[in-house]
């Protein structure tokens, strides 16, 4: 089953509450601090849709609007005015975790459907099974390999020319940037989404990896 999940740990700066503007569904667009020294400075965007989760969250964000907290659902993007991709989040859950670093993570699954030698971006389309509450969808990311980034799962696959177009794979990392921040405090690249670990799921022939 293909997956497109999101987390993200820190701190909500904002919140806005919105109409759709076609189906007049009410919203909340959230902003979230959750950079660190080690993946730059980042900020993560997500909403939360319906009725029966806005009024819940405001509660609890009234709470807890000081502490470090957990927001989970699904990873996202879309172009931008610029034509630049854009990622956020839409979250179902949320609860306090002050223990853990901030950061904003996702994991998709999915078919590869190409690669940028000279950007190291990886195009990767999920296909979401519907829901009582969604449709089925089918979405292309485009996430960027780390030069950290670990590769698992059939035999040699040691790295990024070994993925091929029609894998099955399982792509994990963060919104970062590439390097982090110097000793002033100073990130040097834009935010992006990095792929950390990769792994074959299948080849393009559909042929299981053995783990």
């Amino acid at each position: 089953m293909d997956l497109k999940m999101g987390n993200v740990w820190g701190k909500v700066v904002s919140v806005e509450q919105k109409k759709a503007d076609k189906s007049k569904k009410p919203y909340l667009i959230l902003t979230i601090e959750c950079g660190n020294s080690r993946l730059g400075a980042v900020k993560a965007y997500g909403r939360i849709w319906n009725e029966n989760r806005i009024q819940p969250f405001l509660d609890f964000y009234k709470a807890h609007a000081q502490e470090t907290i957990r927001l989970t659902g699904f990873f996202s993007q879309y172009a931008g005015d610029d034509g630049k991709v854009m990622s956020n989040y839409t979250f179902t859950r949320w609860q306090t975790d002050p223990e853990k670093e901030a950061k904003a993570v996702f994991v998709l699954k999915g078919e590869v459907l190409g690669t940028e030698t000279d950007t190291q971006a990886l195009h990767v389309l999920v296909t979401t099974e519907g829901t009582d509450e969604y449709q089925e969808t089918k979405e292309k990311f485009t996430v960027y390999v780390h030069p950290e980034a670990v590769f698992q799962g059939y035999h040699s696959f040691a790295g990024f020319d070994e993925i091929e177009v029609g894998h099955q794979v399982e792509v994990s990392g963060y919104l970062r940037t590439r390097d982090p921040e110097d000793e002033f405090g100073l990130s040097s690249t834009d935010v992006r989404p990095y792929a950390m670990r990769i792994k074959k799921i299948a080849t393009a022939e559909a042929e299981p990896a053995p783990y």
